[in-house]
């Protein structure tokens, strides 16, 4: 994997509500080098600190987010 620098930082917005949370992220990327796959993936901490694991593309039976099977977005 090669770390890709985006154009511009990416737009992140988070939107709160009970019971849920609504993030949204820009990002574009430009230039010969931006070529690739990308995987979208969080670990979220409860306030109790037990934690989650979510992705678009979860394979393995347990959190690996470095799986090739795991990018499914072509940018």
């Amino acid at each position: 994997m090669t770390p890709v620098r985006p154009a511009q930082p990416p737009r992140i917005r988070v939107t709160r509500e009970a019971r849920r949370l609504q993030l949204e992220v820009d990002l574009e990327i430009y230039g010969p080098t931006a070529t690739g796959s990308l995987a979208i993936a969080a670990v979220i901490e409860d306030s109790d600190g037990d934690l989650d694991y979510w992705a678009l593309n979860h394979v393995s039976p347990g959190p690996d987010f470095h799986h090739p099977d795991s990018f499914i977005i072509s940018a």
